[in-house]
């Protein structure tokens, strides 16, 4: 929706409002007692004795629910927690006592969810404000298989023999044929793309699985095409783990219980009985630990360990370091967000809403208006190339309240209206219409809390997808959580579409993530009418109504920006996303395209430019709410080798003295934030540790006098989700609906060495080229075409129908001989048979290729005519005379527009005017002389260019092929890199001719 739009409906452009509850996610651990701590008087200036890292550790692994946190996220730091501190080394030691600290910190201070750290409860909107949260005891677990663990294990039976017999396998989503190749882009987090030639065993693989079918069917229809057993085989293992066939075995992206899916598979296949009990033996002792208090079930968790050792043994995969089980916890609180806390978040969210841009959604309007050429793009065929870079800025105004804080000793700029509207003007063409606001709720009791004395601090960016925070807990938060997931998306879904002149399918899209450790947050709970998978056939349930496949979704740049429209539909589709994950990151490309296409899921946040890098930030505060905070960077000499110096605790301290570090602080590591007391030494090893590796940030952390929520245990951090949404009246906006174009023609079957046309890729040097060229006319006659691609490469297109009653090999034989006459001393490696896709030489599918070859063998002709002639002007009034006549047709000019000085101009202009005089002809340039011998074969191109362009409906496809002719012919005319300088010259010759007509005129 535009300003304009968002004007007409509403008084605020800006305005938000709340869609729904908030997502409260707290700490499991109360900020402690000996948070509070005065610095010693010249700080910390030695590492930590053994002795205090040795009562550091012994007074952690009494904490029944930390170390039961620790073991459900390292196995490993559990495991040396069991071994005799006394046989520990000092370094393993220093070691230990590190990441127990660091995971003692963040049970305390972060309230990102993650295992039994931190978990998350449904915030109410309400009048009073309250903060009651119980003992770890009273929460709850949500319990199911890690999803990498998992996926070992299932990706190890369905390679096995039996699984591949047994098992139904669907081809991927993401599988794509381009002419002879299948193409599976990103089919995990280190490969960009694996390209497979499409040889008819392959194809008949991918063919077979389409719709599902079991192993022993695609084995069937593999050796169907005269492969032996084992060589079937072994192409089906292969086709498996590279991505491009999936397994009924593996759970769907929005499964809610993936073990019990792999369950119900192995029962109905009847595979691997072994397995399949040790698995039922593992789902009955999580179930077990599920139910059992928090902090009092290790010994269940001990079983489930072991038997997840077992069962990885049984199914042949590695055991590896990780977790067999993924824990979300529900925490039983009462968490009630007043009036005042609300208007501030409605505040927040506006002012954050001005620092969002349009970049990624732009990015992909342009490729598509560079790719579509009129028509609509399956999204498959989408694949935008990387976002630029930002060039970092910042504004004057910005540039000089940093400034002034830093001359004055200031710790926070405040930004005030004049400062906001400079540096984030209310946008004129883009709104953001929703979004997930982070913040952190900071007062130092709830009375306070109500009489609007707190603060919030915006600890990450916004989201700009409302609910998507939720949506990963809605199951867990039971019927409540879904029932404010759903009035969320239904508001936002509404008042998204209230901007758009047609009705539109909302879709929720789905992806299997690219690492498997990110699986384990990518399950979310679906809402919309419609889903679209983008790398997972729906295994379960093919036949599903409510499934749109990425192959039945094109794109096409609209009015305003990239539209995408359902073919089985026959309506404009709008993605929504489904979970907080970062498309870039995590998903397959086409789920960015989708994210970036809709501007689902970007970040925003307050921009500082080109100071985000300075070594101090001042806190940015607007009224109670915390923007940016105070943010310092270490000096490069306490950093990788300099963080090893035996002198760097009195380095580091006196750095803190000159920078006013406070002892609180959050050790920021990208998505990471561990909260450090710098006057604790065991704290300060952590930091010094980071250091050691590269750069550090710090930001000021929370105090823990401004913890209001309260436990019998102390007090507890708050952050709440607020799902915000545009405050924007129901209804539709009036305006026209887009016109949907074409959708791209599909190209011809490829013409396979044997078949129609013979394709030859000749290397031959520069200099030898145009004898090559007269020998092949020679040899085959004048019905044939080719191009010059790079390095020295002749790409010959022959028709079989070339020689009468001739066959196939005769055709290559009499190549060769070619070939051989010109380059007797380069036999090896000159010439090569590849397969043509009928695109004419053009690259890409095109309508009515029959008709382009036709032109391009009409082209070529002109063109060795043109460089056989003596005249060396011949390539320059071929290109004239092409583009005279694509210009009549299209109403389109096609050379470049020159504006030259006179000095440059009038030489250009005498030397070309003798070649132009006599009457023009029908595309407004005259002929010369010399045209005189070439006038029929140019008559003859101009009839082809003209049946082929009068095939053509859109005028934008029609100038885009008329470009594509000319750039063409000018890479025929020429060798090596000149094709820039003989565009060059003839745009100035039909400079030149234009001006020269415009003078006869004005005499006459």
């Amino acid at each position: 929706m535009t300003a304009q739009q968002r004007n007409a409906v509403t008084a605020d452009p800006t305005a938000f409002i709340c869609a729904g509850p908030a997502l409260v996610r707290v700490p499991l651990a109360p900020c402690a007692p000996d948070d509070i701590r005065s610095d010693p008087p010249n700080g910390v200036t030695s590492p930590p004795t053994v002795e205090q890292l040795r009562g550091r550790v012994v007074s952690l692994l009494g904490d029944a629910v930390l170390m039961e946190a620790v073991t459900l996220a390292s196995p490993s730091t559990a495991h040396s927690c069991q071994q005799p501190l006394e046989g520990l080394s000092a370094k393993k030691l220093r070691t230990l006592a590190a990441s127990l600290t660091a995971y003692a910190a963040r049970m305390r201070a972060r309230a990102t969810p993650f295992g039994l750290f931190a978990g998350v409860a449904l915030g109410h909107l309400g009048d009073n404000g309250r903060g009651e949260i119980a003992e770890p005891a009273h929460h709850r677990r949500v319990v199911r298989p890690d999803a990498g663990w998992l996926r070992e294990i299932v990706h190890h039976v369905e390679r096995s023999p039996e699984g591949l017999a047994l098992l139904e396998y669907f081809t991927s989503p993401g599988v794509l044929r381009t002419g002879n190749t299948f193409v599976l882009p990103t089919p995990d987090a280190h490969i960009r793309r694996i390209t497979m030639r499409a040889t008819p065993a392959l194809t008949a693989a991918v063919n077979a699985a389409a719709g599902g079918a079991p192993g022993s069917r695609i084995l069937e229809a593999v050796r169907a095409q005269g492969m032996t057993e084992a060589a079937a085989t072994s192409l089906l293992d292969a086709l498996v783990a590279q991505g491009y066939l999936v397994s009924e075995l593996r759970p769907p992206p929005h499964e809610r219980d993936p073990l019990a899916h792999v369950l119900r598979c192995l029962r109905r296949r009847n595979l691997r009985p072994e397995l399949l009990q040790e698995l039922e033996e593992f789902a009955t002792a999580v179930e077990t630990y599920r139910t059992a208090p928090v902090g009092g079930a290790a010994v269940v968790l001990g079983r489930v360990h072991t038997l997840a050792d077992r069962i990885t043994a049984s199914a042949g995969a590695s055991a590896g370091q990780r977790s067999p089980l993924h824990v979300d916890t529900v925490v039983r609180a009462d968490i009630t967000l007043g009036p005042e806390v609300q208007a501030e978040a409605r505040k927040a969210a506006s002012v954050l809403a001005r620092f969002a841009t349009a970049r990624e959604r732009n990015h992909v309007q342009h490729h598509l208006q560079k790719i579509s050429g009129g028509y609509a793009v399956p999204l498959p065929e989408v694949v935008c190339p990387p976002l630029p870079p930002r060039v970092a800025s910042a504004h004057p105004a910005l540039l000089n309240a940093y400034a002034e804080a830093l001359r004055e000793g200031r710790t926070e700029i405040v930004l005030d209206d004049d400062l906001l509207d400079s540096i984030a003007p209310v946008p004129s063409d883009e709104l953001i219409l929703e979004m997930d606001l982070f913040t952190v709720v900071a007062s130092p009791d709830i009375e306070s809390l109500n009489r609007g004395v707190f603060e919030l601090h915006i600890r990450r960016p916004a989201a700009s997808s409302a609910g998507t925070a939720l949506s990963r807990f809605a199951d867990a938060l039971g019927s409540a959580g879904n029932a404010a997931l759903r009035a969320i998306h239904d508001r936002t879904d509404r008042v998204t579409a209230s901007g758009l002149p047609e009705s539109v399918i909302t879709a929720d899209v789905t992806f299997r993530p690219l690492q498997a450790a990110a699986e384990n947050v990518a399950r979310a709970t679906l809402t919309r009418s419609a889903r679209i998978c983008t790398n997972s056939p729906t295994t379960e349930e093919p036949a599903r109504q409510d499934w749109l496949s990425p192959h039945d979704l094109m794109l096409f740049p609209g009015p305003d920006g990239p539209q995408i429209w359902s073919r089985s539909r026959g309506s404009r589709v709008l993605p929504r996303a489904a979970t907080t994950l970062n498309s870039v990151a995590t998903g397959p490309h086409s789920a960015h395209v989708l994210a970036a296409a809709t501007g689902q899921n970007l970040g925003i946040a307050f921009d500082w430019g080109v100071l985000a890098s300075a070594p101090w930030l001042p806190r940015v505060r607007r009224g109670r709410t915390v923007f940016s905070p105070q943010t310092w960077r270490p000096a490069a000499d306490l950093l990788h080798e300099g963080a090893r110096h035996p002198d760097w605790h009195q380095h580091f301290a006196q750095w803190r003295r000159q920078w006013s570090v406070p002892a609180q602080v959050m050790l920021v590591d990208g998505d990471r934030q561990i909260p450090l007391r710098l006057n604790d030494p065991v704290d300060l090893s952590i930091l010094q540790r980071q250091a050691q590796k590269g750069a550090v940030t710090l930001t000021e952390g929370i105090s823990p006098q401004h913890c209001w929520a309260r436990s019998s245990l102390g007090s507890h951090t708050v952050e709440a989700v607020f799902p915000m949404v545009a405050d924007v009246p129901d209804g539709p906006i009036t305006g026209e609906p887009a016109v949907v174009p074409p959708e791209r023609p599909l190209p011809p079957a490829p013409s396979l060495p044997g078949g129609g046309w013979l394709r030859a890729l000749v290397r031959c040097p520069a200099g030898r080229q145009q004898a090559l060229l007269r020998a092949i006319t020679r040899g085959l006659g004048d019905q044939w075409f080719f191009t010059r691609r790079h390095n020295g490469l002749l790409d010959l297109h022959v028709p079989i129908e070339t020689l009468r009653a001739g066959t196939w090999d005769r055709l290559l034989s009499r190549l060769s001989d070619a070939v051989a006459h010109v380059l007797p001393d380069q036999l090896d490696d000159v010439l090569t048979i590849s397969t043509y896709s009928r695109d004419a030489g053009f690259g890409s599918p095109s309508p009515h290729p029959g008709l382009l070859e036709g032109w391009a063998v009409s082209d070529t002709q002109c063109v060795l005519a043109a460089l056989d002639t003596e005249a060396p002007d011949a390539p320059l009034l071929s290109v004239l005379d092409l583009a005279a006549r694509l210009t009549h047709l299209s109403g389109t000019r096609f050379l470049a527009e020159v504006e030259p000085d006179r000095k440059g101009f009038a030489p250009m202009r005498r030397r070309l005017l003798p070649l132009i005089t006599g009457a023009a002809h029908s595309g407004g340039l005259p002929p010369s002389k010399e045209t005189d011998r070439f006038q029929h074969l140019w008559e003859a191109r101009a009839a082809a260019t003209q049946a082929y362009l009068r095939r053509l409906s859109e005028p934008a496809i029609i100038a885009r092929f008329g470009a594509l002719m000319l750039e063409q012919h000018v890479h025929r005319l020429t060798e090596g890199d000149k094709a820039p300088a003989l565009l060059a010259l003839a745009s100035a010759a039909e400079g030149a001719a234009l001006s020269w007509h415009r003078a006869t005129r004005e005499v006459a």
